[in-house]
């Protein structure tokens, strides 16, 4: 006999978690249709080559790859962008027009170390435009995303913003442009290492004292995103020349509505570890929450689609962690959504009205009939299990409606009583 056992990293998803996670998904599809994203799907499958195309180091390691019985090198996508990317290369000018802006919600798998909140197969719910430069494209992922934290009512929420420019400006001006990617990965790394692993790492790889207390005091600032109305300020702070990227940053920030705004937070620390991002970053944390990370995260892209066609498309957009939101969000059973509204239990040999079934249907409520009858205590393990509110006892001309919570009952004589009371149920 096998044992029953799963993966470490991988999880089954019990009836409750999963019309938990249908509701946040179905919030977060009407928010993003509701700025006009159009929903598209790609394969779980991608040759290896086409996901390791603009990857390498920690991402190289983390994919599920192997060699199909085609003797084609394959692997199972680690994210939604790359072979978003790959898309827009075969489908640009003939089937999309750009700018083209889409929503991809659905699984991806990284064999990364998994611990609360992280898994090696989870859900992410991707936004994005491409074939846009203007810094109105990234505002509007910044908005589409906050709205959408906001609908999943997630509690308070910070979105942290950088931009990789202002980064690269100061590496220029301290002659580390060509170890920018080493750089960019460790200093990505602080809130999993901290301060001292970080600056540590950077010893080794620079061996600079003077160097590195300039790149760590660059990561440690840290404002609201207010502060941007005085570029000087941030430039005298960091002693840099080139402010081309912090000018890029406030012209986003100040296109954003006053409810985004409140959300902002100016932090260099975020870098965003993948190579494919070229400029305005940012990540999302929870403020009352704490050891979980960053929920949503995204930023620019200008040249991801050159790797695939000659053309440079640029595009920008922002991913919603939600297996890892739902971990760090309440889930007491208060707010858990069952599996039914209305379970019904006939007496025996009594058999139910299906058109009264098929009427309370129509009106919106979910109902679960028992195939046979069941006694008392069967009934109420059923629908606590299931987190089912109400219970008709049904019989021969009487009804007796039940409220699970409360063991409140309401007796009726005809079915019609009954469903007048039942379209009156909160639920």
């Amino acid at each position: 006999m096998v044992e029953a056992r799963i993966l470490k990293g991988f999880r089954d998803s019990l009836p409750l978690d999963e019309i938990r996670r249908d509701e946040m998904i179905s919030k977060i599809k009407s928010v993003f249709s509701s700025f006009g994203y159009a929903p598209i799907d790609t394969p779980c499958l991608e040759y290896e080559d086409v996901l390791l195309s603009k990857s390498a180091g920690e991402t190289e390691k983390q994919i599920y790859s192997f060699e199909d019985n085609g003797k084609r090198k394959v692997a199972l996508r680690f994210d939604l962008t790359v072979p978003f990317a790959r898309f827009v290369a075969m489908y640009a000018h003939k089937n999309i027009e750009l700018p083209f802006k889409r929503y991809h919600i659905a699984k991806v798998w990284r064999g990364e170390k998994s611990q609360h909140g992280r898994y090696r197969e989870f859900y992410q719910c991707d936004v994005d435009t491409v074939g846009s430069d203007s810094f109105k494209s990234d505002a509007e992922i910044i908005e589409v995303i906050i709205s959408a934290l906001t609908k999943l009512n997630v509690g308070s929420f910070e979105m942290h913003i950088s931009h990789r420019g202002i980064l690269k400006a100061l590496l220029e001006s301290l002659n580390l442009s060509d170890k920018q990617t080493e750089i960019l990965r460790l200093l990505d790394k602080i809130d999993k290492i901290g301060k001292e692993g970080v600056e540590k790492e950077l010893l080794e790889l620079l061996g600079d004292k003077s160097a590195i207390d300039k790149l760590l005091k660059f990561a440690s600032f840290k404002e609201k995103g207010d502060k941007l109305s005085d570029i000087d300020f941030i430039k005298n702070s960091l002693n840099l020349e080139n402010t081309d990227a912090l000018l890029s940053l406030k012209n986003i920030y100040e296109s954003l509505s006053y409810d985004a705004k409140k959300h902002i937070v100016v932090d260099f620390s975020i870098t965003r570890g993948l190579d494919y991002y070229t400029g305005f970053v940012f990540e999302t944390f929870l403020t009352n929450v704490k050891g979980v990370g960053s929920i949503s995260s995204g930023g620019r892209y200008d040249n991801l689609t050159g790797l695939f066609m000659k053309e440079k498309i640029t595009g920008v957009g922002g991913s919603i962690g939600l297996d890892r939101l739902i971990s760090a969000l309440d889930t007491s059973e208060s707010n858990v959504k069952g599996t039914s509204d209305l379970y019904v239990v006939p007496e025996k040999d009594i058999s139910v009205d299906v058109e009264f079934i098929k009427r309370i249907r129509e009106n919106g409520l979910r109902v679960d009939v028992a195939p046979s009858e069941k006694k008392n205590n069967q009934v109420y393990r059923y629908a606590e299990v299931n987190h089912i509110p109400y219970v008709l006892f049904y019989s021969e001309g009487s009804f007796m409606l039940k409220t699970i919570t409360t063991r409140k009952e309401e007796k009726f004589t005809s079915l019609m009583d009954v469903e007048k009371r039942l379209i009156l149920c909160e639920i």
